[in-house]
């Protein structure tokens, strides 16, 4: 594996490899972007009962669970 780094600009959702990197033309990548700005969506709100798969469960069996869960960690 090798690790290259280069800035660009993203436009209309495309990143443009520099030509230096000609030869990565049909390779497979893992691509990590780290932007500057924030972003323009709202963060979605954190619901446990979705990501517990919980939607049923009352929120004293989740605050069970989640205290039970911690008390593990210790």
């Amino acid at each position: 594996m090798h690790a290259i780094e280069f800035e660009t600009d993203i436009e209309n959702g495309m990143i443009r490899i520099p030509d230096i990197y000609r030869n990565l033309h049909k390779a497979h990548a893992r691509i990590i972007v780290l932007t500057h700005e924030t972003s323009p969506t709202t963060p979605a709100v954190f619901n446990p009962r979705a990501f517990f798969g919980v939607g049923r469960q009352p929120k004293a069996a989740i605050d069970a669970y989640l205290r039970e869960a911690r008390e593990g960690w210790r």
